[in-house]
């Protein structure tokens, strides 16, 4: 039997070939249809942005498509020369004064007028911002699995553009050059056909990058705002537009108000803060309870003291104007008098000579009780202070031993009225 010899060509035939780069990347296939076209496994489409918005105070107009998966954008600019420019402004100036004086058709009378105006606002933020001219062209690229998702997200991307009113061009039988000028290292295939004049400004607004949150170094992630832009706040950082730590949420039933408040809380608590949270709704049981207990002062279990001393600022100063009164006290029971002021203010319309008798009050009730600037607060216990039934016992023994032969800061009716206002708070119904 004669033996079968392997040529060169066979035996070339069976190496392995190596791939370059470009095979790796390339697709497998590509066809191109009238609106559309298959690349690899995914289905696509190219449109380009035709009419443009002449005004808009939205930021970033492109930034829901740019946040859309599916959905790649390139733009193209090139700077308009100094020649370009003014012929472009000249051309459209003359041909809106030759429509606006035509008297046969009133719709091209008013829009040339438009249009003009629009010249002459363009003309005048060039001047003012030193802004120059740009011609800009946007291109839009789809990208599906299948035909029916293609065709859903074109319908959502048409929606977007709408909505910010920008008009597209579809690129029917024009579907090659639309991919040969969205690719990463395409072209402009179409050149000036779809390019548009348009102030620097105008033209960074269709990026679709933005930014109006606030990032905070040590601060924690709240949400987005309208715009999409993170907010990472630290409540404790002053600045420009935050100069306190007060919060005010707002908003209408179920836009997740209480759910805000409950995030805000976890993340003070898990910084290392106590948290007083008063819920007259029973709505923080549960995270109450998650990090520590949760009181219900309405069952009448638990009491609260007005007169037990509380630390509310360590170290205060008479120099700090900007803290309150109760604050700028040096210790802890003057801070706490302080409070105690404004407590009864609240209660009652006192007047200031009610306030200032009541003060003196206080300061013979705590001396009676044997505390002083000077105590040790951490050696007593809840039971070692007074209470207020024990404040309307002192004055009422001071306006029943009432002297009027001795010399006295505050007449006797004063403390009657004094009574009169307490009696409900101290010695109840």
């Amino acid at each position: 039997m004669p033996k079968i010899r392997k040529t060169k060509a066979d035996a070339g035939a069976t190496e392995p070939k190596i791939k370059d780069f470009l095979d790796m990347i390339a697709p497998g296939i590509i066809k191109f249809n009238t609106d559309h076209f298959i690349c690899g496994n995914t289905y696509r489409c190219v449109w380009a942005l035709r009419e443009y918005p002449t005004a808009t105070d939205e930021q970033a107009i492109l930034r829901h498509l740019g946040e859309k998966d599916g959905v790649t954008l390139r733009i193209y600019t090139r700077q308009v020369t100094a020649a370009e420019e003014k012929r472009i402004i000249h051309n459209a100036a003359n041909k809106n004064r030759m429509d606006k004086s035509s008297t046969n058709d009133l719709q091209q009378t008013v829009t040339a007028e438009s249009n003009l105006q629009d010249v002459v606002t363009l003309v005048s933020s060039m001047h003012r911002n030193r802004e120059p001219l740009l011609h800009c062209a946007v291109f839009i690229e789809l990208t599906s699995n299948n035909l029916d998702d293609l065709k859903l997200l074109q319908t959502d991307v048409l929606t977007e553009l709408v909505r910010s009113k920008l008009n597209v061009d579809r690129l029917i039988l024009r579907q090659r050059e639309g991919f040969l000028s969205v690719g990463p290292a395409g072209r402009n295939v179409f050149g000036s056909q779809f390019e548009r004049v348009l102030p620097a400004s105008s033209v960074a607004n269709l990026y679709p990058f933005n930014y109006s949150g606030k990032t905070d170094p040590r601060g924690f992630y709240l949400g987005r705002d309208k715009f999409g832009s993170n907010i990472i706040v630290d409540f404790d950082k002053r600045d420009d537009d935050k100069t306190n730590a007060n919060i005010l949420i707002l908003g209408n039933s179920g836009q997740g108000k209480s759910y805000l408040l409950k995030l805000i809380l976890c993340n003070i608590l898990e910084s290392g803060k106590a948290v007083l949270c008063l819920d007259p709704e029973h709505e923080y049981i549960d995270l109450a309870e998650s990090f520590g207990c949760f009181i219900d002062l309405m069952r009448g279990q638990y009491r609260i003291n007005p007169l037990e001393p509380k630390t509310w600022d360590e170290g205060g100063s008479p120099e700090d104007a900007d803290a309150p009164q109760a604050f700028r006290q040096s210790t802890k029971l003057s801070q706490h008098i302080s409070f105690l002021k404004d407590f009864f203010r609240c209660y009652k319309d006192f007047s200031d000579r009610h306030i200032d008798a009541i003060e003196i009050m206080l300061g013979k009730l705590y001396e009676k009780f044997g505390i002083s600037d000077r105590t040790d607060f951490r050696s007593l216990a809840a039971t070692d202070y007074p209470i207020l039934s024990d404040l309307y016992a002192l004055i009422d023994d001071e306006f029943r031993g009432y002297d009027k032969t001795k010399y006295q800061l505050y007449p006797q009716e004063l403390l009657q009225e004094i009574l009169l206002g307490l009696h409900s708070m101290c010695m109840g119904a």
